[in-house]
């Protein structure tokens, strides 16, 4: 079997470009589907949808080959596209909200277990989130947890040190986590190196890789004939081409000076009209006949598809400056008939959006009244429609108007409308009772729990009686679950000692363990000098819990500091620290891995062990499953060396899925893992090899019955 790296993806590129290699063409499609597809339905969370989504991606990919040659991963720039494709397509589906809430719900009981399971909340931010960071860190992202590239081969691609990737995938997934977390979503960056390689990428067939790679290709190959005849074309008037644009510097210049003295002549005549209609009233009265404005005085209005064509030929993160300037020399009332025309129009996609968007946000800088009034003359369908673009700038200047807007709103429609946290949290600021009686309305899925947690984390900063009161009195347990902790965590911050009081009143065990945590991580955060001192005047298992967590909290930056709090937190016996055990782990194999795997071996405890193997393996096969899998080949049979297998499965499957497949075997005493596992690489292993699959299939000692559910998967 080849190796994934013996073909660079640049040179299939060029390979498909400059000479139609379609076997190139087909490699990247059975390498990138899968994500492709996962960003997609991720978005959509409808699968019909995310297969043309998939369709679309790889047409323009065929078409742009040689310009996506360019860059060290086709990664990179397939995940952007792939993004674009689904958000345009969002705007499209008028029931969005119910795909996403019934993918994400459908996840949430689907027995899902591991770190993708940790990630389940994360889901509908998690492209977004992907699509925030800069260059270099979504390729080491990419690359990494989606390839399943090692460091070093990541460092030749991109012609860095093995340290700089390392530490810039660090910052990556900090960056990621620290978005996750503006939206709602609390996450460590153990869970998201643990769990993205499991969650980026959808299982895909051999049938789906063939039906794509011919459709795109056929669509790029269209495309590729007529660029040849316009380079045909084209070779022969480069000399009158260079001509012309001489010629055409000063004429650019005089056209600029014209369309100078062209708006100057305009505001003169606007000004004379308006004067002219005031004179027209007397002369009216007195029975003359009126003065009639020439011809020069009409002026030409813009039109939304005059701002829509503005945005092509510029490069997708210019178009907001683009659209900017062009919106800056508009008068208020022209703003306010474009604002109107954009957010009645029933074309929903990016680019009537954004137009949208930054003329509502240009308006409300000039008028904020002008925004203020547009909500009445909407009807209930043009409201529907209007309120991605709307809402957020309308709850900025009025939120009272907002909040009447929202109620306008039928129940399926008022998701969509509350999927913005700021403006959400603008207008629960404004009327925090009002904004809990509109969430009363949303169906009790895990998106609108992100929205409850945002409302509490405004509420308690005003009130913290009321909104206690209101975040208990939440009837659904997942919703009330979740709105506690985000409301404890704002809590912590504002009054420390009234919030660990309050504590108290938590009879769950499990639960008061957890808000704890979470309020411990807020202390460290913003009161990183006092945090030891607090963490040390606590007593028992809250003092065990407060070290652990501010151990996690140092150990990306001091590993050493984060092993010696762990150390004082272990003292006092606490069983509960799996998760700041964990995320130390992981810090120190990013730093040091050999150092680590023997400093997660040393403890006698399992309650210290495994989650310390954990963490470490979480890192090490991301970074190096081959140095990983050699030390995990050296643990004994049990639980540690199972989860240490999870995470080198989930690592390996991208780059080498046979040996994924094998290690797979290898988990003892715990079926449903070891199936799991058999599972996620034999999904990997179709895309590369489906015989040698099958074969190995039967050859494992399982069940006739596990042996056909395996099978079936690679049809």
């Amino acid at each position: 079997m080849e190796s994934p790296d013996a073909i660079t993806d640049a040179e299939r590129l060029l390979a498909w470009s400059d000479g139609g290699c379609q076997a190139s063409f087909r490699a990247l499609v059975e390498k990138y589907l899968g994500m492709v597809q996962g960003v997609a339905l991720r978005r959509t969370g409808d699968p019909v949808l995310a297969g043309e989504i998939s369709q679309a991606v790889f047409g323009r990919l065929a078409a742009k080959a040689s310009r996506v040659a360019s860059q060290p991963s086709a990664a990179g720039w397939l995940h952007h596209c792939a993004w674009c494709e689904a958000t345009s397509a969002l705007r499209r589906e008028s029931s969005r909200h119910r795909h996403m809430n019934s993918y994400a719900d459908h996840l949430l009981t689907a027995g899902q277990s591991g770190p993708d399971a940790a990630l389940h909340e994360a889901l509908p931010h998690l492209d977004n989130a992907i699509e925030s960071l800069p260059g270099d860190d979504q390729r080491i992202v990419l690359m990494r947890y989606f390839e399943g590239r090692g460091l070093r081969d990541i460092a030749a691609t991109l012609g860095k040190t093995e340290a700089a990737v390392r530490k810039q995938g660090q910052r990556a997934l900090q960056k990621m986590a620290q978005y996750l977390h503006r939206h709602g979503v609390s996450t460590s960056t153990a869970v998201l190196a643990a769990g993205l390689g499991a969650v980026l990428s959808q299982p895909v067939s051999a049938a789906a890789v063939a039906a794509i790679s011919t459709s795109a290709a056929a669509t790029g190959a269209k495309v590729t004939l007529l660029d040849h005849l316009f380079k045909i074309m084209n070779a022969k008037t480069k000399t009158a081409v260079i001509t012309i644009a001489c010629m055409a510097l000063p004429l650019a210049w005089q056209w600029q000076r014209n369309s100078r003295l062209e708006e100057q002549l305009h505001n003169r005549l606007e000004a004379e009209g308006r004067a002219l209609e005031g004179n027209n009233g007397v002369l009216a009265a007195a029975g003359a006949k009126p003065a009639r404005p020439g011809v020069l005085g009409a002026k030409r209005l813009l039109s939304l598809q005059d701002l829509r064509n503005a945005l092509f030929d510029r490069p997708l993160r210019r178009h907001t400056a683009a659209l900017w300037q062009l919106a800056e020399g508009l008068p208020s009332e022209e703003l306010r008939r474009l604002c109107l025309e954009a957010v009645k129009s029933e074309r929903r996609d990016w680019q009537n959006d954004e137009v949208a968007a930054v003329l509502l946000e240009r308006l409300g800088q000039i008028d904020p009244q002008a925004v203020a009034t547009l909500p009445a003359e909407l009807d209930v369908k043009q409201a529907a429609r209007a309120m991605t673009a709307l809402l957020p700038e309308l709850a900025a200047i009025n939120p009272a108007a907002a909040i009447a807007f929202l109620k306008t709103l039928a129940d399926a429609e008022l998701a969509g409308g509350l999927s913005d946290l700021e403006a959400l949290g603008r207008i629960a600021a404004h009327n925090p009772a009002e904004t809990a009686q509109l969430l009363e309305r949303l169906p009790a899925t895990n998106e609108a729990s992100s929205k409850y947690a945002r409302l509490a984390e405004v509420w308690v900063a005003e009130d913290p009686g009321k909104a206690l009161a209101w975040a208990n009195s939440i009837e659904f347990d997942a919703i009330r679950s979740r709105t506690l902790t985000a409301l404890y965590r704002a809590w912590a911050v504002k009054d420390r000692g009234q919030a660990f009081a309050s504590l108290e009143g938590i009879q769950d065990d499990s639960f008061r363990r957890k808000v704890f945590g979470e309020m411990a991580g807020q202390v460290i955060t913003h009161d990183p000098q006092g945090a030891a001192g607090w963490a040390r005047g606590l007593e028992g298992g809250e003092r065990s819990y407060a070290l652990g967590v501010l151990g996690s909290h140092v150990a990306s930056r001091d590993p050493a500091l984060a092993v010696k709090y762990l150390n004082e937190a272990i003292e006092g016996g606490n069983a509960h620290l799996g998760a700041p055990i964990s995320d130390i782990g992981h810090a120190y194999a990013l730093h040091d891995p050999a150092a680590a795997s023997k400093w997660a071996m040393q403890f006698s405890d399992w309650w210290v062990r495994e989650p310390a193997v954990a963490g470490v393996s979480s890192a090490w096969t991301a970074s190096d499953p081959v140095a990983a899998s050699k030390w995990i080949a050296t643990l004994p049979a049990g639980d540690s060396r199972n989860n240490a297998i999870y995470n080198l499965v989930l690592n390996m499957r991208g780059a080498d899925p046979s040996s994924a497949f094998l290690w797979a075997s290898k988990v003892t005493g715990n079926d449903d893992k070891r199936l799991y596992l058999l599972k996620v690489a034999t999904d990997a292993w179709t895309n590369f090899a489906p015989e040698e699959a099958r074969a190995a299939i039967a050859n494992l000692p399982l069940a006739a019955s596990e042996k056909d559910s395996l099978s079936a998967r690679l049809e």
